[in-house]
């Protein structure tokens, strides 16, 4: 099963690039050192860090919010009108998180 799952795992970061399969094949090899225990999380480089962390959102299924605070908060602000904004609106939320 965990083949299975480091497979597809791997396809879906071969769309993105040789490099980024080189990370997952590399998270992959740092999450087996770690459970048999050969590697301490300590040891790690804050690079290595992140890529179990993105393995770990990969396998849980979650995905990576790659919005700005200012896109997330026009999106919220579109969100709370429950209607179809003006452009008068869309200025006022624009010029609102202009500072995020």
């Amino acid at each position: 099963m965990r083949h299975l799952v480091s497979v597809c795992l791997a396809a879906t970061f071969l769309a993105s690039g040789a490099a980024a399969s080189a990370n997952v094949e590399r998270a992959w090899e740092n999450y087996h050192k770690l459970i048999s225990g050969t590697r301490q999380l300590a040891e790690l480089t804050p690079i290595e860090v992140r890529e179990l962390i993105e393995l770990d959102r990969q396998l849980r299924g979650e995905r990576t919010d790659k919005r700005t605070p200012r896109q997330k908060c026009i999106d919220e602000e579109i969100d709370n009108l429950n209607v179809e904004p003006s452009r008068l609106a869309l200025r006022t939320i624009d010029l609102k998180c202009s500072q995020r």
